[in-house]
């Protein structure tokens, strides 16, 4: 598996709960199959460019993000709305949606869109863990 996992908070890294949760994923990932992967920042807006270059390249990627309001972060659409489908098609695009809620009732609309996200980009769908 060629992953690459895009922290889509936007909190900057050194303060954002998801980083930790990706790099907890990550630590797991690459014990399990010994394979190298990386983790990009959507907070870090200079950087989009590379960001999008690093998923035209891989085949899969993991993309997590904190729940905001019942959906995803703003910055995450400003970015997907950026990409060049052409590039996208037929990638396998997964999510790790988190809350900070006890139970996950209140990820379930997020789950629900990000389940449609993939075909709108082209791309085929690889799940989403909450």
């Amino acid at each position: 598996m060629n992953l690459l996992m895009i922290n889509a908070s936007p909190r900057i890294k050194q303060q954002s709960n998801t980083q930790i949760i990706l790099e907890a994923f990550q630590k797991g990932f690459i014990e399990e199959t010994k394979q190298a992967t990386k983790i990009l920042c959507l907070s870090e807006r200079n950087h989009w460019n590379e960001i999008m270059q690093e998923m035209y390249e891989h085949e899969t990627i993991l993309i997590a993000m904190p729940l905001y309001v019942e959906s995803i972060p703003g910055i995450m659409m400003e970015f997907l709305e950026q990409l060049d489908l052409e590039k996208m098609k037929h990638k396998k695009l997964c999510f790790l949606l988190q809350g900070g809620f006890a139970e996950a009732s209140q990820l379930w609309c997020a789950r629900s869109y990000l389940e449609k996200l993939p075909s709108y980009l082209q791309c085929d769908y690889g799940g989403t863990l909450i």
